[in-house]
């Protein structure tokens, strides 16, 4: 939820606690500061107790003030300030709160972590499509069967792979390790000047594919 969102939310949880409070005789603005900070936390009270002509709270302060009549406060008839003064130490509770259960080293880690996952997911997509690339670079071999392997590495947008390549001719002999390249575009490219070019280029980076075979 976003902060202007947050705020129309408190403000609605605010203006149905103030409602409610003043149906039941409760002072309506100390209801709507309790809503507009505690949200739906405020309006289990207002659900939950009977109407009475005072409310729970200012009751328990009258009480107290049976007693010592120079404290206490009446919070059926809190006046603008006492109910500003209120409504921030509310708010700087609710703040104080909330900053005590925030870890700086814990929100750090998680991101850390979540950061590892992203790169994590993103690195195994990039190894499965150069793997996908391999198998049909290899399809296209004289001999696929005896295709082997070594040095591969896919680039990162998924579009090329280069590496080292070892397989039988038409007369059945292996050739011996060449560099090849396969590109989406173009298919095996097996001239050493080209693959040279497409796989030595500086700034492009490569994953490096160690399990292919």
């Amino acid at each position: 939820m976003n902060d202007f969102g947050f705020l129309v939310f408190a403000a609605t949880t605010g203006l149905i606690s103030s409602y409610l409070a003043k149906k039941k005789g409760w002072n309506a603005t100390l209801w709507f500061c309790l809503g507009f900070v505690f949200n739906i936390l405020a309006l289990i009270p207002l659900a939950i107790i009977k109407k009475t002509g005072v409310a729970p709270v200012a009751s328990n302060v009258a009480n107290a003030t049976n007693t010592n009549r120079n404290t206490g406060i009446d919070l059926k008839n809190l006046n603008g300030k006492q109910v500003l003064f209120l409504t921030v130490g509310l708010v700087v509770l609710v703040f104080l709160i909330q900053m005590a259960q925030s870890d700086p080293e814990a929100v750090a880690r998680r991101a850390k972590e979540e950061a590892e996952r992203v790169e994590y997911a993103r690195v195994l997509a990039i190894k499965s499509a150069g793997r996908l690339m391999t198998e049909r670079a290899k399809a296209l071999f004289k001999d696929p069967a005896s295709v082997t392997y070594s040095d591969v590495y896919v680039k990162e947008d998924m579009t090329l792979i280069c590496g080292q390549v070892n397989a039988k001719n038409s007369f059945g002999a292996y050739t011996g390790i060449e560099p090849f390249a396969y590109a989406k575009e173009v298919g095996l490219i097996s001239d050493a000047g080209v693959v040279r070019n497409l796989c030595t280029r500086s700034g492009v980076k490569y994953i490096s594919l160690k399990s292919v075979m």
